[in-house]
Order: structure tokens, then sequence, then C-alpha cells
């Protein structure tokens, strides 16, 4: 038997391999790899099954001493006919090579699923970085308004205090005013009795000058008319005064009585000028009167220790 190298996928046709197998068969690989692009299946080693048939294939057109097979059970020349390794070979390296382009199809494929794979996981990438700068961002959002809150809460807490302490010092202002306001409200009761006193009192007032004011007139008018009857007593030329007082008259004809009533009536004219003259004329002769007493007393108390 000859070794078949294994290093090509070409040494199928190559000059050691094409006496070992028909004529036919090596006209179709050189065939069928003439319509496949060179260098393709160069790395591609033959299966297997494809050295089986290419060894088969010479064991049935050869016999010589070199191709002398040992006719075993389960040999494929025993077991299969040499057209059909023939179909067997060629459908094998056919559907090898078809599987092979297939692969190099879907290796492009792959190629331009890894491209946009690795487009998108530079593009997840991408993202994933703006989201985690994102999140940064949130968070330094967040750090800052808990900063902000904190802030708030204690600005907050100051406010409560201060209110706590206004609601205090205002309970201690209403407290003091209420004290003040009783205090105001007995001194404005106190002012509203002294008032309604000084009204009374007024009202009193009042009436005693309207009183006063009565009398006097009464007294002015008394005193007009006894100057008149004194007037007609003192005249010499009315008989008997021209009053119809005969006996008072009589009375009064003496020169020290029209004296006397020259002394009432000029008397009772200064009162009816001003009411007070009288008051003031009765307290000076009271005045005089005491000094003259006083005068008599140390007198006689002179002359009784004279006398001694």
């Amino acid at each position: 038997t000859h070794d078949i190298d294994k290093d090509s996928f070409r040494i199928l046709t190559s000059e050691s391999v094409l006496p070992e197998i028909s004529s036919n068969v090596a006209l179709q690989l050189l065939e069928h790899e003439s319509n496949t692009d060179e260098g393709i299946l160069d790395s591609s080693e033959p299966t297997t099954l494809q050295q089986r048939c290419v060894k088969a294939l010479g064991e049935s057109n050869w016999t010589g001493k070199e191709n002398d097979v040992d006719n075993m059970r389960g040999k494929l020349v025993n077991i299969t006919s040499p057209a059909t390794l023939e179909a067997l070979l060629i459908d094998s390296v056919s559907g090898e090579r078809a599987i092979v382009n297939k692969m190099e199809e879907l290796k492009v494929d792959l190629m331009k699923e890894k491209k946009a794979l690795e487009q998108e996981r530079e593009l997840f990438e991408y993202h994933q970085e703006q989201s985690r700068l994102e999140v940064e961002r949130e968070k330094q959002k967040q750090s800052q308004l808990r900063q902000e809150l904190e802030e708030m809460r204690k600005q907050c807490e100051n406010f409560q205090l201060k209110l706590k302490a206004t609601e205090t010092k205002a309970e201690k202002d209403k407290e003091e005013l209420r004290k003040a306001n009783a205090l105001l409200e007995a001194e404005l009761e106190e002012e509203k009795k002294k008032t309604y006193a000084l009204r009374q009192r007024f009202r009193e007032v009042e009436s005693e000058q309207h009183k006063l004011k009565s009398d006097s007139e009464n007294y002015k008018l008394t005193i007009q008319e006894t100057i008149k009857r004194i007037e007609a007593i003192t005249t010499y030329d009315e008989p008997f005064g021209g009053c119809g007082l005969g006996q008072f008259v009589l009375l009064i004809s003496s020169m020290s009585d029209r004296k006397e009533c020259v002394q009432i009536k000029s008397m009772l004219q200064k009162v009816i000028k001003d009411p007070q003259t009288y008051e003031r004329d009765i307290l000076l002769k009271m005045k005089t009167n005491d000094d003259a007493t006083c005068n008599e007393s140390l007198l006689s108390l002179t002359s009784a220790e004279f006398t001694r």
C-alpha cells in the first residue's frame, strides 16, 4: 500500500495517487478542482473515508505484490464495488468542498457578525460609560440635594426654635398686656366713677348756679325796691315818702334815722354793683371790732396792774 500524504487536499489528484484510482475518478476530481479557487482547500486534510476509498480503489485496480491486500472482513474492496467507491469518493470530496465553501461564507458572515458585535459592544460600552457618568452625575446631584436638604432641615429646626422662643415671649407679653389691661380697666372704671361723680357735681353746681342766679336776681330786685323806698323815705319833697308808710315815717323822722337810711342806701347800692362788697365790709367791721375789743382788754389789764 502507498502511504497517503495528509498535508493537502490536492494529494487526491497528485501523480502518486492518480495511478491508484480509475481514470474516470481522476478526471472528475481534476475537473472539480479546476472549478475551485486555487489555494482555498490547501489546508484541508482528506477524511478517513476518502483515504479508505482511495486505498480501496488502488487495491481493486492493481494486483501487484505491493498492492496485495488481505481479504479481511470489513474491507471496502470486499463490501462494495469500484463504481460505488468512485461515487462515494467524488461525493465526499464534492460535499466536503461545498461545505468548506459554505464555511468560508459563514466565516465571512461570522466576521461581519463579529464586527457588528464589536461595534455593538463598543456602542454598549459607550452607552455604559455614559450611563456610568450619568449615574455619577445623579449621585452628585443626590449628594448636593442631601446637603441642601440637611441645610434646610437645620434652618427649619432653627426656625422652629425661634418660633418657640417667639411664642414663649408672645405668651409673656400677652400675660403682661392682660395685667396692664386689667389695671387700665380698673383705672378706667375709677375714672368713669369720678367722671360720673363730677358730672353729678357739675349738674348740682349748675343747678345751684341757676338757683343762685335766680336768687341773685330776686335779691337784686328786692334791694332795688328797698333803695326806692329808702329814697322815698329820705326825700323831703314827698310827704310821708310817697309809699303809704305813715307810721314808719314817723319813727325815722329824726336826723339820726335819716343818716342811717343814707348809709343803708349807700351799702345797698354798692352791693348791687359788687355783690361781694357786703361780705368784705362785714369782715372788715368784724376785724375792727375784734381789734377794739383786744385793745380794751389790754387797757383793762394794764389798769389793773397799775392799780396793784
